[in-house]
């Protein structure tokens, strides 16, 4: 009885200090309540009477005796030293975390107390969810002590490429005086982003180990890495980073800061050229000529000889009727094949090929998206008016004299309009 009440003594002890360090103390009821860690009153006090410590070995806080440490004869019940196979330290090896090591991967040249504890404590926690660490440098070093109650924005900076070793915060350091215990290794990597743009030609853009790159791109601190642009015979192609005009390598590839973020544009521009000029005109959002938009003139410059799609997004409650595209010198129309439409945008495949040093004319043309009710009456634009749509809908499509509930009405029921499954013409190129 005496025992039982030692170990509800020291059970009720660790459970207030494990509460205070912010560990969930269900977990530690778990591997206090193990089957290597409970025992009978019975099962203590038999081993603890052929123990030659004695009373003083009970006195040290011998409550329970884990399952190994009875088949152990090195530990436990002949070794004048038991407390090294005592359920406490028993308890403590099993809330310890597993040796881990993994890398830690942060943006820039500092990341956040926040960031790095979260991927502390999702990695090195153990089964006890312990929550206070700290990192060692190389010499032993603290770098940086951590808690759920700190982790904050605060900048850490840390080593690229650096190990750092993590130690938890045991909160019962039987085997030693001092609280913290190693619990696995943390590298350390950081990256820059570089981010790639192209424009001036549908086929440009860059490439790096031969794969096509746009976009965001992720580079590690001190990593030494290249690209290439796409060339064609059509086109010059200049090369900025941050704005400033990058020196290509002997190779002919550029290389990528590894230092910092950056910025890198290609521009392509034709050496073979016409000029399209876009005449403005009501209900039009967007228009390209192989995927450039205009210049502050309204003009776009193209390839001759291959000039690319032209594309135009209408403007909300507009539909596109017509593209034209007339050559300024002789006012004569270039021959487009039909526009096709999806989700309300007219795309030109194929443009012609067009007159060296040639201005020409594009011309869209474009109509009020609206529909037409019953008896010629306007319901307005699909999206802006639909209530007044839904009326037409609803007179046209129900008998109120004779529905159930009698006298049904508009308010009774829900009209949907589902444009995306109607594949013919005049839906798709209606703007709603």
């Amino acid at each position: 009885m005496r025992k039982a009440r030692i170990n509800q003594g020291i059970a009720g002890a660790m459970t207030l200090i494990m509460a205070l360090g912010q560990v969930p103390t269900s977990g530690f009821a778990e591997a206090l309540n193990s089957p290597e860690l409970v025992t009978t009153d019975q099962q203590a006090e038999a081993p603890a009477a052929n123990n030659d410590a004695g009373a003083d070995t009970e006195d040290a806080g011998s409550a329970t005796v884990s399952a190994q440490a009875q088949q152990d004869a090195s530990v436990g019940q002949n070794d004048a030293n038991s407390n090294n196979g005592s359920a406490s330290n028993a308890v403590a090896r099993a809330a310890a975390p597993t040796a881990a090591s993994t890398t830690f991967s942060f943006h820039g040249n500092d990341t956040t107390k926040k960031d790095l504890y979260d991927f502390i404590y999702s990695n090195f926690s153990g089964p006890l969810k312990h929550s206070i660490f700290r990192l060692l440098d190389s010499t032993g070093q603290e770098i940086v002590s951590l808690n759920a109650l700190q982790a904050n924005n605060d900048a850490v900076a840390l080593t690229h490429g650096a190990t750092y070793t993590v130690q938890y915060w045991r909160l019962l350091p039987w085997d030693s005086w001092d609280p913290w215990a190693d619990c696995g290794t943390l590298k350390v990597q950081s990256y820059w982003n570089a981010k790639f743009s192209a424009s001036g030609w549908e086929g440009g853009g860059a490439r790096i180990d031969n794969e096509a790159v746009s976009g965001d791109y992720k580079i590690n601190s001190g990593d030494s890495k290249t690209f290439t642009v796409m060339t064609s015979d059509d086109y010059t192609v200049s090369v900025t980073i941050d704005g400033n005009a990058a020196t290509p390598n002997d190779n002919g590839s550029y290389t990528i800061p590894s230092n910092r973020d950056s910025s890198i544009s290609i521009v392509y521009t034709p050496t073979t050229q016409a000029t399209i000029k876009l005449k403005p005109v009501e209900g039009v959002n967007t228009t390209t000529v192989g995927g450039d938009t205009a210049d502050a003139n309204g003009n776009i410059v193209v390839n001759y000889k291959n000039p690319g799609n032209i594309a135009v997004t209408p403007a909300e409650g507009y539909a596109i009727t017509g593209i034209k595209l007339v050559n300024d010198a002789d006012d004569r129309e270039v021959a487009l094949a039909k526009p096709t439409f999806s989700k309300c945008i007219a795309t030109v495949a194929g443009v012609p090929a067009l007159t060296k040093d040639g201005n020409y004319t594009l011309t869209v043309e474009t109509v009020k998206a609206g529909v037409k009710g019953i008896d010629g009456a306007e319901a307005g634009i699909i999206g802006r008016d639909k209530n007044s749509y839904d009326a037409i809908v609803f007179a046209a499509a129900f008998d109120q004299a004779g529905s159930v509930p009698a006298d049904l009405t508009l308010n009774d029921v829900t009209i949907t309009y589902r444009s995306e499954e109607h594949t013919s013409e005049l839906q798709s190129r209606l703007s709603i």
